[in-house]
């Protein structure tokens, strides 16, 4: 059965489950006698339920994507980077068989990423070794391999730090891409790092140092005096440091901040799009 009648179906029946009066009307018309009859509670919210579902559904299908990929180009890019932004959207909203997840999320978002970055750097240069010079103009301290062959070798870390220095990337959009990379990363390779940080524990010894926190947990740096004990032990013990690094991202995974995800897709596709032709 075709996908799309599959996914029409889908709705059919669900509908036929929340909506009493459509489901009498369907049997109806199939010549179906129900066997028992349904309740009509709640009928009235379920509708509007229904009806959320399906105009999200629709809206999802229908547009060309939350991100405007217009400007590429290649149409079998541009296809795919559409396909995937839904895909993205369906796990945020949970539609079309989707349930809400975000790691998944993160996962299409850095698939968007990576094609974005790919799509860039080919147009760039005539061939990979005048490709991998473009990159290293502006990541000058980077060993790539002189075997590679393909663009796609290159690591999305690697192609990222040379684009946020080409075009003055916004500091805190290259900090969530780290994240976004890194929560791909942990369900790609079935990681348990999440399970064995403990945030509450970190949070804990963060204010046994004295330290003032944000509503979200991280250190209020504006709010510790220049030369203080306590700035002197954020400086030397805590910014920059690995667990602080962990402790910030695991804090951010736990928000779940779906609108940072579009954030950062909208401000890689600007750049990309006003730097692609220079």
């Amino acid at each position: 059965m075709d996908d799309n009648v599959k996914s029409v179906l889908h709705k059919v029946i669900q509908l036929s489950k929340q909506n009493e009066e459509f489901d009498k009307e369907l049997r109806r018309a199939l010549n179906i006698v129900p066997s028992a009859k349904l309740s009509s509670s709640d009928s009235e919210k379920r509708i509007l339920n229904i009806e959320k579902y399906l105009g999200l559904d629709y809206l999802l299908d229908s547009q060309t994507s939350v991100i405007d990929y217009s400007f590429v180009s290649d149409i079998n890019v541009r296809i795919q980077l559409i396909s995937d932004n839904r895909e993205m959207q369906r796990f945020r909203f949970g539609t079309r068989y989707h349930k809400i997840d975000f790691e998944e999320c993160c996962r299409y978002t850095m698939l968007q990423g990576e094609m974005l970055l790919n799509y860039y750097y080919y147009n760039k240069g005539e061939n990979i070794s005048k490709i991998v010079d473009y990159i290293k103009r502006f990541n000058s301290h980077v060993t790539i391999s002189e075997k590679i062959v393909s663009l796609t070798e290159i690591s999305f870390n690697v192609k990222m730090w040379a684009f946020k220095n080409e075009v003055d990337f916004d500091k805190s959009i290259g900090l969530l891409w780290d994240y976004i990379r890194n929560t791909r990363n942990s369900i790609s390779h079935r990681s348990i790092e999440k399970e064995e940080f403990q945030i509450k524990k970190y949070r804990e010894r963060l204010l046994s140092m004295n330290m003032p926190l944000n509503e979200n947990g991280e250190v209020n740096y504006y709010k510790l005096t220049e030369g203080s004990q306590e700035m002197n032990l954020y400086k030397n013990m805590i910014n920059n440091t690995d667990e602080y690094r962990k402790y910030r991202y695991f804090l951010w995974l736990k928000r779940e901040p779906y609108d940072d995800l579009n954030k950062s897709l909208m401000c890689l596709v600007e750049q990309v799009q006003q730097n692609i032709s220079k």
